[in-house]
């Protein structure tokens, strides 16, 4: 007997596109930490803060124009856009650890390409918008809430998954995390005391 699928809802499709695109950014982001503070000790939080906020600026600059050029192109090839840049410098990190390329160029190239995929980091919106497309006004709630639970998940799976694979590869000890108050200058500051109840 063939199964009608012809009564599943039409965004189910874009849901495991966008479980993937954030499990590989969550993996990565559960990963690099103990990398980038050994390879750059003194600049990490300028860099990776600059980064950010690069990116946060061109998404800022660049979602509304492709929120309208998702209008008159379409979700779909605005989203399959969206997925491959933001996810870009995660697959380009990937190649580079196979080359002879250093790991500090390579580290630079990734948080270039981070920076630079703030360009296209519109895929949620596009979600939603492909949702309020597609689904029927009475069933938009629960597409909502599934694309928020794809988000969730993606954010929970991908930490668990970067921290069982570290731990394969020997864990995160490194020169640099022997001790992170001695390199940023926090043994200076007594640690705080908090009032307590009688």
């Amino acid at each position: 007997m063939i199964n009608d699928n012809s009564n599943l809802p039409p965004y189910l499709s874009i849901l495991p596109v966008l479980f993937l695109e954030f499990l590989s950014l969550s993996l990565t982001r559960s990963l690099l930490p103990p990398l980038l503070t050994f390879t750059f000790p003194s600049t990490i939080y300028l860099l990776m803060g600059t980064c950010e906020a690069l990116k946060g600026l061109f998404s800022y600059a660049t979602t509304a124009a492709l929120g309208k050029a998702s209008d008159v192109y379409g979700r779909k090839p605005l989203l399959l856009l969206t997925v491959t840049v933001t996810t870009l410098p995660v697959t380009i990190l990937a190649v580079l650890s196979c080359t002879n390329l250093s790991t500090k160029a390579s580290l630079l190239i990734f948080l270039s390409l981070f920076s630079l995929s703030g360009l296209a980091a519109c895929t949620f919106t596009l979600t939603f918008s492909f949702i309020n497309d597609v689904a029927h006004p009475s069933s938009r709630l629960t597409g909502y809430g599934l694309a928020l639970a794809t988000f969730g998940m993606s954010f929970t799976v991908g930490p668990a998954m970067g921290a069982y694979i570290a731990d394969g590869m020997g864990g995160a000890e490194g020169p640099a995390m022997e001790d992170p108050a001695g390199e940023s200058g926090l043994e200076d500051f007594p640690p705080p005391h908090l009032p307590t109840s009688p």
